[in-house]
């Protein structure tokens, strides 16, 4: 479908932004630059696959690991009321706005485990991730290097930078324990 072929995140940017993990934006919620939406809900990045029914069941978009800010719970009665906001704990990535799946580059990091803030990183030994060849591999963090480059809270996930930082980690990876 061609809502998939862009991925724009609703603040407008096509950067790579540390926004990335709301699924579900409702204009009440954001004052600001998002605020700009008015009253209006917008359904953003993985979350376009729950408003068209690909991937609908909540819970597929929450770690069972997640101790962090954003787990199910706290959302559960905005994904039955649909009403409000909706946060999940996995990030997508923003690819420069034209692109389609088939012009990312194989090592290229799609979706990984929450990267915003250090208490959303969902497994602090590793991270969960999808590449653009559509492989899944875990990225092991045993040293806690990727940790280390995520902001200490959410005031500071909105810096620019250390969420790239992690996402270029992530790419450049080249882990012999992928499938495992």
């Amino acid at each position: 479908p061609s809502q998939f072929n862009a991925m724009t995140s609703a603040s407008g940017r096509g950067d790579e932004s540390s926004d990335t993990i709301y699924l579900r934006i409702d204009g009440n919620d954001w004052p600001g630059e998002i605020g700009r939406l008015g009253t209006a809900v917008k359904w953003d990045g993985l979350g376009i696959l729950a408003q068209s029914n690909y991937a609908d069941a909540p819970n597929v978009y929450y770690c069972p690991s997640h101790t962090g800010n954003h787990p199910y719970e706290k959302y559960r009665d905005v994904w039955l009321s649909r009403t409000g906001t909706i946060a999940d704990n996995y990030q997508y990535r923003i690819s420069t706005a034209g692109k389609r799946l088939g012009d990312v580059k194989g090592t290229v990091t799609l979706i990984a485990d929450g990267m915003r803030t250090r208490p959303d990183y969902n497994h602090r030994v590793g991270n969960n991730m999808l590449k653009g060849d559509l492989s899944v591999q875990w990225f092991a963090d045993a040293d806690g290097a990727l940790l280390g480059l995520l902001a200490e809270d959410e005031t500071a996930a909105r810096a620019p930078g250390n969420v790239n930082r992690a996402w270029n980690t992530l790419d450049n990876s080249n882990n012999q324990n992928a499938n495992q």
